[in-house]
């Protein structure tokens, strides 16, 4: 079973809710690490920052790829840090 889930090209407030739901649901059948690509988000706000916090608390169950620069620089505004 593919275990790649594509994050979409806009991340904020107005979808991270549903997104949050969609990973659950989809990782909840995955006995493996689900890879999280971020390589289409273009937009994000806290909201969305907030979401990749809340998934990296399950080190063990998400991997993050693919991160943008401008993710890149929120999280180390924020002191994020998404390494294993």
């Amino acid at each position: 079973m593919n275990n790649i889930f594509t994050l979409p090209i806009s991340l904020d407030k107005s979808n991270v809710m549903q997104y949050l739901d969609r990973i659950n649901k989809y990782s909840s059948n995955i006995s493996e690490e689900v890879i999280i690509n971020c390589s289409e988000v273009e937009d994000i706000d806290s909201a969305g920052i907030a979401l990749l916090v809340e998934l990296s608390q399950y080190k063990t169950k998400y991997k993050f790829v693919n991160l943008s620069i401008s993710i890149q620089n929120l999280c180390h505004l924020y002191q994020i840090s998404f390494d294993k």
